[in-house]
């Protein structure tokens, strides 16, 4: 796992499901509360799978929030799994 600065992960255009305001703002809620709960997935610096984590992240960060990743805290870094980490049957699942 590595942590990357928030502002350098790259959503791609191609991204099928849209970000809706409401699932952010509940996910910021529940990060804000619980912590971040699982990393995002990269491919380089292209985001593989976690728009709406990456969304309330960036929400959290605007706001000067510090977010606690197991006992870790985060400010601006943000944890990810690069897909070549990942067993073949992840990265299948990424890719659906």
């Amino acid at each position: 796992m590595k942590l990357l600065p928030i502002d350098s992960i790259v959503v791609p255009p191609t991204r099928l499901r849209p970000v809706l305001p409401a699932d952010v703002a509940a996910l910021s809620d529940s990060i804000e509360k619980l912590g971040l709960l699982q990393p995002l997935v990269v491919e380089g610096l292209t985001l593989r799978a976690g728009e709406h984590r990456l969304a309330a992240l960036r929400l959290l960060f605007s706001q000067g929030d510090e977010v606690k990743f197991g006992t870790a805290t985060l400010a601006g870094l943000v944890p990810t799994i690069d897909v070549g980490d990942l067993s073949p049957l992840a990265r299948l699942e990424v890719e659906l």
